[in-house]
């Protein structure tokens, strides 16, 4: 399991227990689980439910690296939780593609708070980590 393999990392006892905890905090019910909780009972919040699962474990990876890095974690983490909210939007608006657009269906794309989400992120991501954009310009939500 991913526990047993940071418990093998070769770092210090005081890494390895910044790592653990950090992943169980993203597996936990203030991450995956809870979003998966979310995305069980039907929740309408898809931009929390987003944060929860994706966003929390690529968060919580970024975090993980800071840590064995030695350098600040919150934003790396910030970075992480943002990057998979974005990536959850477009894995949502790939499955919405050829959806009931001809019926006028309202889709996964013409919803407000994803629109007003993924606009205040590529605002975050520019202003904050304007050191990776290169990377934006190869995701298709932000470059869009």
């Amino acid at each position: 399991s991913a526990f047993e393999i940071l418990t093998k990392t070769p770092c210090d006892d005081g890494k390895k227990i910044a790592l653990i905890e950090v992943l169980s905090k993203a597996s936990g019910m203030h991450g995956m689980i809870g979003g998966q909780v979310m995305d069980l009972s039907k929740s309408d919040n898809l931009i929390e439910m987003h944060r929860l699962k994706t966003g929390a474990l690529m968060g919580a990876a970024l975090e993980m690296a800071a840590i064995i890095l030695e350098k600040e974690r919150s934003p790396f983490k910030e970075l992480g939780e943002k990057m998979g909210i974005l990536f959850q939007i477009q894995n949502d608006l790939n499955d919405d593609r050829g959806s009931d657009k001809k019926n006028d269906k309202k889709t996964f794309a013409d919803r407000r708070d994803v629109k007003e989400e993924m606009m205040s992120i590529k605002t975050v991501l520019n202003e904050k980590f304007s050191d990776f954009s290169p990377l934006w310009e190869e995701m298709p939500v932000i470059a869009g």
